[in-house]
């Protein structure tokens, strides 16, 4: 601001000079060439003013220092994104890792049941899902089954299949485990039991046949497979159906009835048939087994009857 202030002052200064001069050459007493001097005069002030006008301009043109300094380009932002985030690990890696610790990792393929030895005569203890993941602490003889921690009881430890399962990490220094001595399941010498077809009543309004059934073997009976067909129309009248909790305590109920059937006691079983089919011959088939969803020993049985 002070620089431009000065710039305006001086060509007003320059022309009160030329008018004190020019006056001065008209006034009586002076000597020499008035037109001369007065040109010249002129020349010199034009000459003057022109220079004055282009340092303005440069004046103008030229910006003022600044006093903020300019910020670099290469911010803590920019490189803070140049810089890869970490990564989790994946399962894949995780499972190679403990592998390499020397513990053998376990993931079932399909849900397997999880058991006391390594045989299907053995009880069930336990499972291991899809979804869950063991370790693995043995293996029976033959190499066909794992002996792995419980999923379901940490600190406790039961067989499966190796079949339906897949092994992560070495296995070829696993021990051997030698299996309980004697199965929890003991086969009964004989058939395990025996069928009888007992009565037809109404169930919900709807015809039922009822089968008494006695266990003759030392171990709870737990599943039922039950198919009845009229051999007269060739006709199914109760498709084959699997039951958990088949058996009833009387012959009166209607199924379903209870869990399971203890050994040496006598239970009821049954299926609804329909109406319509008074005096046609049928045939009931009966699968009973020593487990769930009719694993462990299994029997089949038949009986024919007469529809009341």
């Amino acid at each position: 601001m002070l620089s431009n202030r000065r710039v305006g002052t001086q060509p007003l200064v320059l022309w009160l000079l030329l008018a004190v001069l020019l006056t001065g050459c008209n006034l009586p007493g002076n000597a020499g060439p008035t037109a001369v001097s007065q040109e010249v005069m002129a020349t010199y002030v034009a000459e003057t003013v022109q220079a004055q006008v282009i340092q303005t301009q440069l004046a103008v043109s030229t910006p003022l220092p600044s006093d903020t300094p300019a910020l670099p380009t290469d911010t803590l932002t920019a490189v803070v994104e140049d810089t890869p985030a970490p990564q989790e690990p994946s399962a894949t890696a995780t499972e190679a890792a403990t592998a390499t610790l020397g513990v053998p990792l376990i993931n079932a393929e399909q849900d397997t049941r999880c058991r006391q030895g390594p045989s299907t005569v053995y009880n069930v203890v336990g499972f291991l899902l899809t979804t869950e993941q063991s370790t693995v602490q043995g293996k029976d003889s033959g190499g066909e089954w794992w002996y792995i921690e419980n999923p379901k009881k940490p600190g406790a430890y039961c067989w499966v299949w190796g079949g339906s399962t897949r092994v992560v990490g070495d296995t070829g220094s696993l021990p051997i485990i030698t299996p309980p001595s004697t199965p929890t399941f003991t086969a009964t010498v004989g058939p395990t039991f025996t069928l009888s077809f007992d009565n037809v009543h109404a169930c919900s309004g709807t015809p039922a046949a009822i089968f008494k059934v006695k266990n003759n073997s030392s171990n709870a009976l737990e599943s039922l497979n039950l198919k009845i067909e009229d051999l007269t129309s060739s006709s199914t009248l109760y498709a084959a159906a699997t039951s958990n909790a088949p058996f009833m305590g009387t012959s009166s109920e209607c199924p379903p009835g209870g869990d399971a059937l203890p050994a040496g006691k006598t239970y009821f079983v049954g299926g609804e048939i329909g109406s319509g089919n008074s005096g046609h011959t049928a045939r009931a088939t009966v699968k009973l087994c020593t487990e769930d969803d009719l694993d462990g020993a299994c029997e089949t049985k038949t009986v024919q009857f007469t529809i009341p």
